[in-house]
């Protein structure tokens, strides 16, 4: 049995459009604070909370118009509903004690197709007067499709037994031992204890011991005299013949009350005793939270399969569990150290797929999200008009080709879900110099809450989509490559299209410099015009710059910096390394000298061709002080690590406001660091 979705309508954030959230085995929900995560934990409890004060419908529970204040609200209604499907009927090793349970309340849409359950929360609101109003609420089976209207005739009351088959477990983001651990935590380790079966000789011992120890504490002189004088306190209050005798003993009168005050101790410690929960630290209070928590599924997994497999038998359980406990969690780095999220991931991953399980995740975390997969990513956001958006993260088909590159580039680099600002670079350099940039060009720029991305290169329309429908604000910077294969107004012809697939209307981008609008052939062989004519290549990357496509010009990034800062770059390099000339000496010595001898020519065309490819272009648009950067191009870009480059020269470089950074890179940190 699977929760397939849940739908919330007029609950705390959510308006009267109803959200539809799908959910998996393992689904994480990301997103701003206060973004309807928590409303959407919380919905759950309301449905299938274990305690009457979680399944509560209270006034504040109701959605609240924009400007409207809450003592203005005079009536309201709501509903949650979850959507359940049930793969057990397609796998045959999976128990089936679900489908008994609920077969009578299936649905289908049509002949032939799966059947599947709705629970529905309907809860209407009344101002009377009083401090929370008068609060009606009903829980349904609904018999009809979901393509259906929901009529009076197709709803049937569900009873609180039948429900209790379906359990939500909360693990807030704030866990407080006080509170938490004693109500929640405590009642599943005694629902783990209630299903213990003892048998009549273990029973009797144990009653004897506690009724041995309890005389031995009664009999003590200092208890016994306590005693004297309370029961004399006692009777002096109170002529009640029924309670009339007080007696100090141990928490425990039987066997039962024994297990009830049953407790988890921890050791070894620091001290001479035993840890009980209350004393473990935050971190430690989570993970048992989260162990106790499989150790209760692990429990009645067993129990499952054994009512699967011998129904009579098993009916002799104190208490049957569940047949699918929803476990929400939320936010569970907090408290936890880094290096111990992996485990929680893991072990959250393990519970999910269980046949009597399934888990629902928030998290802020990076290191969270790129462990979970992004098909199963819920992105929460707050529209414009103050109502909670849930989204997916949209991927091609998974018989695309670029499914897979897609789905790994979108899973390494989960930063993007939480930036104000995305800049989709070509690679490793512009993660390391464009945020640099930004710190040095500019007082006061939140720099945390701009992630650089180095998704540019490929495909690049698709997270274009992606960031687009998730409405976070990106840049696009592309390297030119005048001149290499692909490059230059392959590049320009590239990025037209990729706004193509975007569906941009190209009509007004498409007119040219002298007025006139590319045809759909002009555009196919935009390739293959002369990249000589400068001014009409400026004329496009500056159009391009309108839908936030710029470019590092006129190589890519890594040349651009070394142009602007060649002192800077040059002198990572020590005395015995650099770039050299075999029986001529040093590059650097040669520069110096001024001379441009044979081999010294030899080896700037050498190091250009290295540097614009085997099929590039010859370099004739580059100017001789480009060619003699070439030779340092390739030594510290194309022999060396761009990564390390560019950390040991950056320090180097003098950059004490906007006006020192490139000039191509100028308008792109301009935009970067601007609202919007």
């Amino acid at each position: 049995m699977q929760l397939s979705k849940l739908k919330i309508n007029n609950f705390r954030c959510y308006g009267s459009k109803t959200t539809i959230i799908d959910l998996c085995e393992l689904t994480t929900f990301i997103g701003s604070n206060s973004s309807g995560k928590t409303a959407a934990m919380i919905a759950l409890l309301r449905l299938f909370g274990t305690l009457a004060s979680e399944r509560e419908i209270i006034r504040s529970d109701f959605h609240l118009p924009a400007g409207k204040a809450s003592d203005e609200l005079e009536s309201g209604d709501l509903f949650i509903e979850a959507v359940f499907t049930f793969p057990e009927l397609k796998d045959s090793s999976q128990p089936d004690t679900a489908i008994p349970s609920f077969f009578k309340y299936f649905v289908v849409d049509r002949e032939g197709e799966p059947p599947y359950l709705r629970i529905r929360l309907e809860s209407a609101y009344n101002n009377d007067g009083s401090i929370e109003g008068l609060i009606d609420t009903s829980y349904s089976f609904i018999l009809a499709a979901e393509s259906e209207e929901i009529i009076d005739s197709v709803k049937i009351s569900a009873n609180k037994n039948l429900l209790s088959n379906i359990r939500c477990v909360y693990v807030p983001a704030i866990r407080n031992s006080a509170d938490q651990l004693r109500n929640v935590a405590g009642t599943l380790l005694n629902r783990l204890l209630r299903n213990i079966k003892l048998d009549s000789k273990t029973r009797e011992t144990l009653e004897n011991s506690i009724a041995e120890i309890n005389k031995t504490v009664q009999d003590a002189p200092d208890i016994a005299e306590i005693n004297t004088i309370l029961q004399s306190q006692w009777t002096s209050f109170h002529d009640d013949e029924r309670y009339g005798n007080t007696k100090i003993s141990v928490n425990a009168s039987d066997v039962n009350s024994l297990l009830k005050h049953t407790q988890v101790k921890f050791a070894p410690t620091e001290i001479p005793r035993d840890y009980d929960v209350n004393e473990l630290g935050d971190g430690l209070r989570s993970l048992f939270y989260f162990s106790l928590v499989n150790t209760l599924l692990e429990i009645e997994t067993k129990l499952l399969k054994e009512i699967s497999e011998k129904p009579v038998e098993a009916d002799k359980k104190l208490i049957p569990p569940p047949v699918l406990t929803l476990i929400a969690v939320e936010e569970p780095e907090n408290h936890i150290a880094p290096q111990l999220l992996g485990k929680i991931i893991q072990n959250l991953k393990k519970t999910a797929v269980l046949s009597n399980a399934q888990v629902v995740l928030s998290s802020h975390s990076p290191s969270i999200v790129k462990r979970i997969d992004a098909t199963c990513i819920r992105y929460f956001r707050i529209d414009t008009s103050s109502k909670a958006d849930v989204k997916k993260i949209l991927l091609p088909a998974k018989t695309d080709a670029k499914y897979k590159f897609i789905k790994g580039a979108v899973e390494a680099y989960p930063e993007i879900y939480f930036a104000n600002k995305v800049v989709l670079g070509e690679g490793d350099s512009e993660i390391i110099v464009i945020p640099y940039m930004i710190e040095k060009a500019f007082d006061n720029a939140d720099v945390m809450g701009i992630t650089v991305a180095p998704l540019g290169g490929r495909h690049v329309n698709y997270f274009w989509k992606l960031l687009s429908d998730l409405e976070i604000p990106f840049i696009t910077l592309l390297d030119l490559d005048r001149e290499r294969h692909g490059g230059d107004w392959g590049r320009i012809k590239y990025a037209l299209q990729q706004l193509k697939e975007i569906s941009i209307d190209l009509g007004k981008l498409l007119v040219k410099k002298d007025g006139t609008v590319i045809t759909e052939t002009d555009l196919e062989e935009m390739h293959e015009w002369d990249v000589s004519d400068s001014d009409e290549l400026d004329f496009w990357i500056n159009k391009l710059e309108d839908y936030n496509i710029y470019f590092s010009a006129p190589l890519d990034l890594d040349f651009l910096l070394l142009d602007r800062f060649p002192k800077a770059y040059k002198g990572i390099v020590d005395d015995d390394s650099g770039p050299r000339i075999k029986g001529c000496g040093k590059i650097i010595d040669i520069e110096k000298s001024g001379k441009l001898s044979t081999e010294y020519t030899n080896r700037i065309n050498s190091d250009v061709r290295a540097t614009l490819k085997d099929e590039g272009g010859n370099g004739d648009t580059y100017s001789l002080t480009d060619k003699k950067l070439m030779v340092w191009y390739k030594y510290l870009f194309l022999g060396r690590g761009k990564p390390s480059t560019h950390l040991a020269a950056l320090p180097n470089c003098e950059i004490n406001g906007i006006d020192d950074v490139p000039s191509a890179l100028k308008k792109l940190l301009l935009r970067v660091v601007q609202r919007g």
